[in-house]
């Protein structure tokens, strides 16, 4: 039956019909049989309804719960299915799958979670027509309350185009975080920072009057609101060129100019001048700029110095005939640059003595 009207099934003309790729949208459909004899006389046999059921599908599993101590605890399971489904939750009981009694719906609940309960593992066998299909497993665990492990500290110096960053450490189940800042030294009303709702909080230092704020942060969950200790930014400073390629090459504001870590013979001071690697030992051959010639007249040597250093260090050109005592000579700028324009080329020549020997070295120092 089409609508209200039958219709001949094209081909269908024996005493059995066959229904090939069987869908759900064939569900419902009524069938009938018309016998003819010859013409001489026709019957028409009872209707017959076709009833489709889907393969049972589960569209929501059992999910790992957590659950605090004294709290229910409720398991469930949705599926896609036609005609009767039965459910039967079970737990694992020393690595054996146990039904529990009388847990037959799409629900299983736990009215009291206790400590004991934790690492139970459960899940639902359900049947549909003689089919059997089974839930992914659902562990039951308990939910800790949350604890401040390490609070926020404050910052001693933060530099002008750089973030000052506060963070805390918690433990415990479902912990949020949402920092505040209280202006005019603490005294306003802390007011919410937007975005701000992870356990750091970095915050752009653009002048000095992040001075003035005060910083804390609220770490709930379903149980309890824990609140930070106030904290905030001593001092603020403008990072030197040199503080600023430290900051970048991993070294700290703090690094001493001074300091040769990798035992390489040259200072945090001089790569910086020269662009060098700070990260491992290195060479002044590093820099393609560097250039040295001597012959029986004499010596020259050509250096790169970081635009970045220039008006912030003063490369002194010094000579010598002996390794011992050296005086400053005259270097003086190429008016050239490196390719790549992050250094400009300076030069110094200097003539062999009378004894035959001359040696050039360069000496870095800040302004």
């Amino acid at each position: 039956m089409v609508g209200e009207q039958w219709q001949n099934i094209e081909n269908a003309t024996s005493s059995i019909l066959l229904l090939e790729n069987v869908s759900t949208e064939m569900n419902g459909n009524k069938y009938r049989c018309v016998v003819s004899n010859e013409g001489t006389a026709t019957l028409t046999s009872n209707e017959a309804t076709l009833t489709v059921y889907k393969t049972l599908g589960i569209t929501t599993q059992p999910k790992e719960i957590y659950t605090f101590e004294g709290d229910p605890t409720i398991f469930s399971v949705a599926v896609d299915a036609q005609g009767e489904v039965t459910y039967q939750w079970q737990e694992l009981i020393a690595d054996a799958w146990t039904n529990i009694e009388n847990e037959t719906s799409t629900t299983f609940e736990i009215p009291i979670m206790e400590n004991a309960f934790a690492g139970r593992k459960f899940r639902v066998v359900i049947t549909n027509g003689g089919d059997e299909f089974i839930s992914n497993e659902a562990e039951l665990k308990l939910a800790t309350p949350i604890t401040i492990t390490k609070q926020p500290t404050n910052i001693d110096v933060a530099y002008i185009g750089k973030t000052a960053t506060f963070s805390v450490e918690v433990s415990g189940y479902g912990a949020e975080f949402q920092w505040y800042v209280s202006g005019n030294y603490g005294t306003d009303i802390g007011v919410e920072i937007v975005g701000a709702t992870s356990n750091t909080l970095s915050v752009p230092v653009e002048n000095d009057l992040i001075l003035e704020n005060v910083y804390f942060c609220k770490i709930t969950n379903a149980k309890a609101t824990l609140t930070t200790d106030l904290v905030y930014v001593n001092e603020v400073q403008t990072l030197s060129a040199f503080q600023e390629w430290s900051m970048a090459n991993g070294l700290g504001a703090d690094a001493s100019p001074t300091e040769i870590p990798h035992n390489d013979g040259i200072t945090n001071l001089e790569k910086f001048t020269f662009g060098l690697d700070a990260s491992k030992a290195t060479s002044y051959d590093a820099n393609a700029n560097f250039k040295h010639t001597s012959d029986t007249t004499g010596a020259s040597l050509q250096f790169p110095v970081s635009v970045d250093a220039e008006g912030v260090v003063n490369v002194k050109a010094l000579k010598s005939v002996d390794l011992i005592n050296w005086v400053e000579t005259t270097a003086t700028a190429t008016g050239e640059t490196s390719s790549d324009g992050k250094f400009k080329i300076y030069k110094v020549t200097a003539p062999v003595g009378e004894d035959g020997k001359v040696f050039l070295k360069l000496k870095v120092e800040e302004k």
